[in-house]
C-alpha cells in the first residue's frame, strides 16, 4: 500500500476512517515517454512479438534508469516485471471488465471465509519457507502468500471430515437462498465495492484520461459508520495521491472528510438505525419534477423536503437524484427509442 499523509481530521467516536491506496512504480517523464512510444505497436503485437517489445524496452530503459547498465540479475528482473505490468494495464486493446457483485455460493467459498486467519496463517508460512529457499515465481519474483492460498484450501478441506464437508454444503445453500449473516455481508460489501471503485477509477483515466478521488462511507451492522477516501491515481500514468496535491484547497472549498463524515452522521447518527434502512423496497418511486422555460428539470430545495418525506428526507433525496437522472437522459434517447430507465438500482 502506498504511504500518504494523514487527514489533519480527528475521527469521532461514531466513525472510523478507512484510506485505499493503489500502488506501483513511479515513472520519470523520460521514462514514460519511452513507454508511451512502444504503446501502440504493443496493442497491435502477437504473444511473441509483445515479449521482444518488452526486452528491447527493458535494454533502453537500462540507459535511461540511474546506474541502470550496472543492475544485477534481480533488479533487472524487477525492472521487467514493472515495464510487463505497465503495458499489461495500458497496452490493451480491450477496457477491463467491472468485477461481478454477485457469486454463488459453495463448500470452498464457505470455508475459505470460515477459515481465512487460518489459511493466511499457513499460506504465509509456506511463502517465507520458498522465499528462504530461493524459490522463484514462473515468471520471476519472489512468490506470495496468494501463491500458496489455493493449495492451503485444498490440503485443508481435504482433512475435513465428511459431516463437516456436508455442513458446509449446507450453509452455501443457505447463504444462496437466504443470503449471509449481516457481518460477512458488510466485509463481503466493502471488498467487491473497493475492487469496483478500483475498476472505475481505471476505465475512467485509461477511457478519458479522468483522475478521480471518491469520498464513500459504510454503515456497519453494529451501528459505527466507516468513512473511506478512494485514491488510487499513484499507480494511474504515474500518478499522485489528490490530498498530497490539493490537500490545502480540498479544505478550503468546504469539501472534507470531516464534512463528509458528518453528512452521514447527520443521516444515520442521530436516527434509529433499522428505521433508516426499512422500507427500501417500496421506496423507488419515480418523483414528478417540475421544468422550467427551457423545459429543463428543476431540482426542489434539499434542504425542505415534503411534509409525507419529513419520515426519511434521506430516501427523498434519493429518490429526488434518480428520478432527475432518469427523465434527463432518457427523454432525449426517447424521441428513437422507448423510454429507458438507465439508473434504476
Amino acid at each position: 500500500m502506498s504511504t500518504r499523509s494523514e487527514s489533519p481530521e480527528t475521527s469521532k467516536p461514531i466513525s472510523s476512517q478507512t484510506k485505499h491506496h493503489g500502488s506501483r512504480r513511479c515513472w520519470t517523464k523520460e521514462e514514460t515517454a519511452l513507454l508511451e512510444k512502444h504503446r501502440e505497436e504493443y496493442k497491435e503485437a502477437g504473444d511473441t512479438a509483445c515479449g521482444n517489445i518488452v526486452s528491447e524496452v527493458l535494454q533502453e530503459m537500462l540507459d535511461i534508469v540511474h546506474n541502470g547498465k550496472l543492475f544485477k540479475k534481480e533488479e533487472r528482473t524487477a525492472l521487467k516485471k514493472d515495464i510487463k505490468a505497465w503495458f499489461g494495464r495500458f497496452g490493451h486493446k480491450r477496457s477491463q471488465k467491472m468485477p461481478r457483485m454477485g457469486k454463488q455460493w459453495h463448500s470452498r467459498r464457505v470455508f475459505q471465509h470460515e477459515y481465512k486467519e487460518a489459511i493466511d496463517t499457513e499460506a504465509n508460512r509456506l511463502c517465507a519457507e520458498a522465499i528462504k529457499a530461493g524459490e522463484r515465481r514462473p515468471r520471476g519474483g519472489d512468490p506470495t502468500h496468494f501463491d500458496f492460498r489455493e493449495r492451503v484450501v485444498t490440503q485443508m478441506m481435504g482433512k475435513l471430515t465428511k459431516k463437516q464437508l456436508e455442513e458446509l454444503k449446507s450453509t452455501a445453500e443457505d447463504y444462496n437462498k437466504k443470503g449471509v449473516d449481516p457481518e460477512l455481508k458488510s466485509k463481503l460489501a466493502v471488498k467487491n465495492c473497493t475492487a469496483r471503485m478500483h475498476a472505475f477509477s481505471k476505465e475512467l483515466y485509461d477511457t478519458m484520461g479522468v483522475r478521480v478521488f471518491i469520498l464513500s462511507c459504510y454503515l456497519k451492522p453494529d451501528g459505527d459508520l466507516d468513512v473511506s477516501t478512494y485514491d488510487f491515481n499513484q499507480e494511474l500514468g504515474n500518478g499522485k495521491d489528490y490530498l498530497d496535491i490539493h490537500g490545502r484547497s480540498f479544505q478550503e472549498e468546504g469539501i472534507s472528510v470531516s464534512s463528509w463524515r458528518a453528512h452521514h452522521e447527520e443521516y444515520y447518527g442521530s436516527e434509529d438505525l433499522t428505521g433508516a434502512e426499512g422500507g427500501h423496497q417500496g421506496s423507488r418511486a419515480e418523483i414528478h419534477l417540475e421544468k422550467n422555460w427551457y423545459g429543463e428539470l428543476i431540482l426542489p430545495d434539499p434542504t425542505k423536503p415534503p411534509v409525507k418525506a419529513a419520515c426519511d428526507v434521506r430516501i427523498w433525496r434519493l429518490n429526488v437524484l434518480r428520478s432527475f437522472v432518469n427523465q434527463h437522459y432518457s427523454e432525449p434517447i426517447s424521441r428513437y427509442f422507448h423510454s429507458l430507465n438507465f439508473f434504476s438500482a
